[in-house]
């Protein structure tokens, strides 16, 4: 508890702003930026261990549970899954209509939940690259997708604004579903 309140690293490494963070293990993490670009860091060293650039603004990340692929939302509809060893994209999912918001692979690894501005969750087999389910269920966007520890269950969150005599009125509203 000594060194909570230390700052372990700060530093600029990317050319704009950072829209995703996440963790793979203890020694190693990956941001995703407005840059274009999907970069992996050693922590220890504070170097970066390998660069993915693309042509698409990435929105939201998640990796496997084996921590072997990282499945990455674009503001283009898509989402790409890479080969951490490499960075070479191995699928590709295409069924949004809208911006991806968030990702979610199943604690088995074998399914790939997604959320969109489109309004729908859909869900995809790893193995088949297949969508196998879309829930559009949502007047509005849905920003984050997770499943239960034991993957039996898919929860999902939007927003939503109703118009009613001349004021918005804003709440939140979240689905659980069977898987």
């Amino acid at each position: 508890w000594q060194s909570f309140n230390q700052l372990k690293e700060k530093s600029n490494c990317h050319e704009r702003s950072i829209l995703g963070v996440d963790w793979i293990d203890e020694k190693r993490f990956v941001t995703v930026s407005a840059d274009k670009t999907i970069k992996i860091w050693e922590v220890k060293t504070s170097k970066k261990i390998l660069e993915i650039s693309g042509n698409e603004l990435y929105r939201c990340l998640d990796f496997s549970p084996d921590n072997k692929f990282i499945a990455v939302g674009s503001l283009d509809n898509q989402i790409k899954i890479f080969d951490l060893s490499d960075g070479s994209i191995i699928y590709l999912l295409e069924g949004h209509i809208n911006a991806v918001t968030s990702l979610d692979f199943s604690p088995n690894g074998k399914l790939l939940a997604s959320s969109s501005d489109d309004g729908t969750v859909r869900l995809w087999d790893i193995l088949t690259e297949e969508e196998i389910g879309c829930f559009p269920e949502y007047s509005s966007c849905v920003k984050d997708v997770s499943f239960s520890p034991n993957g039996k269950y898919l929860a999902s969150g939007s927003w939503r604004t109703e118009e009613s005599d001349d004021e918005f009125n804003d709440y939140g509203e979240i689905k659980i579903w069977d898987i």
